[in-house]
C-alpha cells in the first residue's frame, strides 16, 4: 500500500496467534528497491522483537481480521530480501505520509498546469490551413478540432487533432496520417495510394503517392 498520512481509524498494530502464542505487530515503513534501482516506501507490520514481518491483514475469519494460515505455514513471516526497515515511530510515519501526500499534490498540480499550457498553445494554432499540395489544394484543407483537458475524464489532452476536409463542404472524411506511418518512421505508401484512389478518383493518378504523403505529414 502506498504511503499516506494516517487518518482516524487507520490500523497501527494488531495481535495474532502464531503456533499457540500471541504475537504483537506494529505499523512500520519499509523501503525496497524498485526495478529502476531506486528505493520506494510502503507500509507493513513488524513484530515487537522486529523479527517477523506481515505485509497486511485481511478482513474476515473467526474474529473478523487476521493473517492467513498460508503466510504462517510457508514461513513467509521474515522480512523480504531487499526490504529495509525505515521506522516504527508513529510520529515519523505520519510525517513521512504527510510529505508524500504534499509531494504528490504538488506534482499533480505541476503536471496539470503543464497540460493546460499545452492546450492553450494548441488552441492558439490556426483552425484551418492549406495542404500545400498543388493538385489537392483546391479540393481539401486541414481543419483543427478544439483541444481540451479535463483531469476527471483523462490524464491526456483530448481533441486538438487535424483532420482533412473537402472544401465543398459536402464530403467529410477522417484522414489520419498516422495510419500511413509506422512506429519506426517507415511510410505505408501502398496503403496511402490505395486510399487516395478511393477518395480522390482520377485526381490521385496525377500525384506521386510517396511525395504527396511526405508533404502532407511534413505540413
Amino acid at each position: 500500500m502506498s504511503i499516506r498520512k494516517l487518518e482516524n481509524g487507520s490500523g497501527v498494530g494488531f495481535s495474532v496467534m502464531i503456533d499457540g502464542n500471541v504475537v504483537n505487530f506494529k505499523l512500520a515503513i519499509f523501503a525496497r528497491k524498485s526495478w529502476s534501482d531506486t528505493e520506494e516506501m510502503e507500509y507493513g507490520f513488524i513484530s515487537e522483537d522486529e523479527i517477523l514481518y506481515v505485509k497486511s491483514t485481511y478482513s474476515g475469519g473467526t474474529t473478523g481480521m487476521g493473517i492467513s494460515d498460508y503466510e504462517i505455514s510457508r514461513e513467509r513471516l521474515t522480512i523480504p530480501e531487499g526490504y529495509r526497515l525505515v521506522t516504527i515511530d508513529l510520529n515519523e510515519i505520519n510525517e513521512i505520509g504527510r510529505q508524500k501526500e504534499e509531494k504528490a499534490t504538488n506534482e499533480k498540480k505541476e503536471y496539470e498546469d503543464e497540460i493546460r499550457t499545452k492546450v492553450e498553445k494548441i488552441n492558439a494554432l490556426p483552425e484551418a490551413f492549406e495542404v500545400e499540395t498543388m493538385v489537392l489544394k483546391p479540393i481539401i484543407y486541414f481543419k483543427r478540432s478544439e483541444a481540451y483537458y479535463n483531469p476527471r475524464q483523462s490524464s491526456r489532452i483530448q481533441g486538438g487533432g487535424f483532420d482533412i476536409e473537402f472544401k465543398d463542404g459536402k464530403k467529410r472524411f477522417n484522414f489520419s496520417l498516422s495510419n500511413y506511418k509506422t512506429e519506426t518512421g517507415r511510410l505505408r505508401v501502398k496503403d496511402f495510394a490505395r486510399d487516395m484512389k478511393h477518395l480522390f478518383g482520377n485526381v490521385a493518378f496525377q500525384l506521386d503517392s510517396k511525395e504527396t504523403l511526405q508533404t502532407l505529414i511534413s505540413r
